[in-house]
């Protein structure tokens, strides 16, 4: 390998010439990864989901975000998924492919906690209200 006359690595330089003439390429980079985290660790709801509360019949919209998932069985957990069998048998994959996850859906009343069964695709199976918090 060689360098530039001034001693700097030719790849030094190019990153060097990059970054003055493309200031924006970091910011785009970073605008990226953070659509990519927030994909990532976000949800919405397929479907309007329907839940009781004080003898009240309510109903959380289709799209709404389910903020911070986490994985609670299945794959990339410690605990088995109960129902795997019934799972496979209504939408197919394999035991390895399918997790439970849980979040949270928040308004401006209540903070609801949401459970569901979601295969590698992120497509949300049997969603379903576990708690609801009143604010």
């Amino acid at each position: 390998m060689y360098n530039n006359a001034d001693g700097s690595t030719p790849d030094a330089k190019i990153r060097e010439i990059r970054r003055q003439v493309y200031p924006d390429i970091a910011e785009a980079r970073n605008r990226r990864r953070r659509k990519l985290y927030q994909e990532k660790n976000q949800r919405s709801l397929p479907s309007q989901l329907p839940f009781v509360f004080a003898g009240e019949q309510l109903y959380i919209p289709e799209g709404a975000e389910i903020e911070h998932p986490v994985t609670i069985a299945g794959n990339g957990a410690k605990t088995e998924i109960r129902h795997i069998n019934d799972l496979i048998a209504m939408f197919g994959g394999t035991k390895e492919e399918w997790k439970k996850r849980a979040g949270k859906v928040v308004s401006d009343r209540f903070v609801i906690d949401v459970h569901w069964y979601e295969k590698q695709d992120g497509i949300i199976h049997l969603e379903k209200v576990k708690e609801v918090i009143s604010k």
